[in-house]
């Protein structure tokens, strides 16, 4: 399998950079080759130009809250991760509490990293989370 299938995409990575989200990944792209390319690094290479950080499942389930609030209806709201494999085929992510309580964000894709990716930038853009993490 190759590298790029296991961490987020290189435009999702580039948002969470702008976010402000700690670009300390065990992955970084490097996009000042054609086509970017993922880099294993054990080092911190964020400094330099054409870096960001290319987040795993692992590090993205790490980054994301396991329960959020977001008011008195919403609230200790579980990270919820399915795979789906007959109709809508692909991972699928959201928040509930239960069946009939759960956020309106859902973000669906191929890779579950990408999917992880887009919750956690939704959470950062609604205030729902701090990206001093």
């Amino acid at each position: 399998m190759k590298l790029e299938s296991q961490v987020c995409s290189l435009e999702l990575s580039k948002k969470l950079f702008t976010l402000g989200v700690k670009q300390n990944a065990l992955c970084f792209w490097y996009d000042e080759v054609i086509p970017p390319k993922v880099i294993f690094s054990g080092y911190e290479v964020a400094q330099y130009g054409g870096f960001c950080s290319a987040f795993t499942v692992a590090e993205l389930m790490d980054i994301l809250p396991e329960t959020i609030t977001i008011d008195e209806f919403y609230k200790d709201m579980n990270l919820t991760i399915q795979k789906e494999t007959d109709f809508y085929k692909g991972w699928h992510v959201w928040y509930e509490a239960n069946y009939y309580t759960q956020m309106d964000e859902y973000c669906s894709g191929e890779k579950l990293a990408d999917c992880l990716a887009k919750m956690l930038i939704y959470l950062i853009e609604n205030k729902l989370l701090s990206v001093t993490l």
